[in-house]
């Protein structure tokens, strides 16, 4: 290799880096996840994997054949573990927001709903400890939980519009 391609390899890693680093610094300045929009967000992240977990585990209960017990432990100690993640993320939201009155139903409004679809997980956990869990009642518990979880959205979606925290857009290609 020459001098001449050593330079131009070193001029286009620094300028890569300093295209790569302005952007990033971009992306730093216009970050909306600062504060409590920050656990509002990793809530809302949590509660959507948990509703990937129930739409998956629906979806396989709707061939009304029974579902193999690890498949239903799997995918309820998923859930669970979502939603105890979410309720962690939503109470660690600042004494501020929690001073606004109607902030405060919602943020117990979603925690209900979060208690009641765990309340569900138990459902699930009972079939689950059956060598095969009957389809019907796996997919009855799923369509519950993905109920209690849309709720939960629709609720955050509001408190999010009321407490002037602008959504996540998702990210570009």
């Amino acid at each position: 290799m020459n001098r001449n391609s050593v330079a131009m390899g070193l001029l286009l890693a620094g300028a890569i880096a300093t295209v790569g680093g302005s952007a990033f610094a971009q992306r730093a300045a216009d970050a909306k996840v600062r504060g409590d929009a920050y656990y509002f967000y990793v809530g809302e992240v949590y509660r959507g994997h948990a509703g990937d977990h129930a739409f998956l585990l629906n979806q396989y209960s709707t061939t009304g054949e029974p579902v193999p017990k690890e498949v239903v432990q799997e995918h309820a100690a998923a859930m669970r573990a979502n939603l105890v993640a979410a309720q962690k993320a939503y109470a660690k939201v600042s004494d501020a927001a929690k001073k606004e009155p109607s902030a405060v139903v919602k943020l117990k409004e979603i925690d209900k709903q979060h208690t009641a679809a765990i309340a569900l997980c138990d459902r699930l956990d009972a079939e689950s400890a059956k060598q095969q869990g009957d389809a019907k009642k796996i997919h009855a518990a799923c369509d519950g939980i993905e109920e209690q979880l849309e709720g939960a959205d629709e609720v955050h979606k509001k408190l999010l519009k009321q407490l002037k925290i602008a959504p996540l857009e998702p990210p570009g290609p």
